[in-house]
């Protein structure tokens, strides 16, 4: 195949799609798509190594809700799940109260209190241990769940 030439510039950056849950005040679970997701080592703050880089740009509920409540879960999309990841990802749960309505299979976390999809094939939870802002974008450091153990 032909190669094409171009400029340096980071359009093309393969990444995985997550679905962060959290829950509202009552209880609700709340899921939100994202893919800025790296990890990173810590050793300061809790930290114990291994831990979960997270950069939410955009203003969501769901980074809201994870900011407060200092916890979320990370649910792989798979192609089964894609179309209900892509509607998270465009409703603005902030202008449509009723964003959840629809709602995959939500299993309570094993470690956290996060709810997960029983759909994902990989679902993990994360509690807060560092925050920072970077050039107006909130990041977080997280700890996984089972270092919590």
């Amino acid at each position: 195949m032909a190669k094409i030439q171009s400029k340096n510039h980071n359009d093309f950056c393969p990444q995985a799609l997550f679905l962060y849950g959290t829950y509202k005040e009552d209880k609700t679970p709340d899921f939100g798509l994202f893919c800025w997701f790296s990890y990173t080592w810590t050793q300061t703050d809790n930290g114990t190594g291994m831990g979960v880089m997270a950069c939410i740009g955009t203003d969501k509920l769901t980074k809201d809700l994870i900011r407060k409540n200092g916890m979320f879960s990370a649910n792989l999309v798979t192609e089964d799940i894609l179309p209900l990841a892509d509607y998270y990802g465009i409703v603005n749960g902030r202008k449509v109260p009723d964003k959840m309505k629809y709602m995959p299979t939500v299993e309570k976390g094993v470690v956290l209190d996060v709810p997960t999809i029983a759909e994902c094939p990989v679902a993990w939870s994360f509690a807060s241990i560092k925050k920072f802002i970077c050039v107006k974008k909130a990041m977080f450091i997280f700890v996984p769940s089972w270092a919590l153990r």
